[in-house]
């Protein structure tokens, strides 16, 4: 991955660091792993030590343990961006001090061509069509009639929204599906990361695999504030993210006979949403470079 797009993912300031005397020196001790906790050899590793102004800047690779060292002056905190052929890209923003870190550095294993597109009209609809059934198309990107031009209703939104002032709100969303084993199963990164306690800040945020069971047949959500002086109640996540099974076959006997799967990142009503058009193929990993849909995700 081109670090000029690690920079827009991660936000990090690295470019053209100039040499400062200011700063006491710090210590930055990391381990590179990846998905399996193994150490990552020969990963590169970028290390900006930032300064009032400008900063001092490190390059190195990691040995046979996944490991590297550096001293150098700084104020605010390291930004830190690892490298290798065959992964993700990672990085991590720290704050002032010495560090002793664990960096996840994700395989790229086996990226696929995907449906993929944002969708940012949920909340809009909901306010328009109160009590109305709205349906999505995850394969089209696209609502159902007469809504959009989608065809089949994946997802089917409901609920209302009422907006008075800015203390005083109402905003109610309900997700069905279109069938009976149809549904959602709620995922987040910190989640993944702290089962190996390391700092993973990733470009590649989910599994690579979606679930093949435990999926929820239905999500309400609310976010409500009836005044200033009052509690706001707010059951929508940001740091959520989800994996689903929709169009789901089964057999005389109950059982799956096909299915497809994805992933959402995002929290609802706002989400970017990653279709495999293969049925019964649970790959969640999506190739940058074919998205089936039009338009252009930074994101695999």
């Amino acid at each position: 991955m081109k670090f000029v797009k690690f920079i827009a993912i991660f936000g990090l300031s690295m470019i053209s660091l100039s040499a400062c005397a200011a700063g006491k020196l710090v210590n930055v001790k990391l381990q590179v792993v990846d998905q399996d906790h193994h150490p990552v050899e020969g990963a590169k590793v970028d290390m900006g030590f930032m300064l009032s102004q400008g900063g001092n800047s490190y390059i190195g690779y990691t040995d046979t343990d996944g490991k590297v060292e550096a001293t150098e002056k700084g104020i605010y905190g390291q930004s830190i961006l690892v490298t290798k052929e065959g992964y993700y890209d990672s990085g991590h923003r720290t704050g002032y001090g010495d560090q002793d870190l664990t960096l996840e550095l994700r395989e790229v294993k086996n990226p696929i061509a995907m449906y993929v597109a944002r969708q940012e009209e949920i909340q809009s609809l909901i306010e328009k069509n109160p009590a109305k059934s709205i349906g999505y198309d995850l394969l089209a990107g696209d609502f159902t009639g007469p809504f959009g031009k989608g065809h089949v209703s994946d997802l089917i939104f409901s609920g209302s929204y009422n907006y008075q002032k800015a203390f005083q709100h109402n905003f109610e969303l309900t997700i069905e599906f279109g069938g009976d084993l149809d549904g959602l199963i709620p995922f987040y990164v910190t989640e993944m990361s702290n089962k190996w306690k390391s700092d993973i800040e990733s470009e590649y945020k989910s599994a690579y695999l979606a679930p093949a069971t435990g999926y929820i047949g239905q999500w309400s959500f609310l976010r409500s504030r009836s005044g200033p002086d009052s509690k706001p109640i707010n059951t929508f996540d940001q740091n959520r993210n989800y994996y689903f099974r929709v169009r789901t076959k089964i057999d005389e006997d109950g059982n799956i006979e096909s299915a497809h799967y994805g992933k959402i990142y995002g929290e609802f009503p706002m989400i970017t949403h990653y279709f495999n058009p293969t049925p019964n193929d649970r790959n969640v990993e999506f190739d940058l470079r074919k998205n089936l849909k039009d338009g252009v995700i930074l994101r695999p």
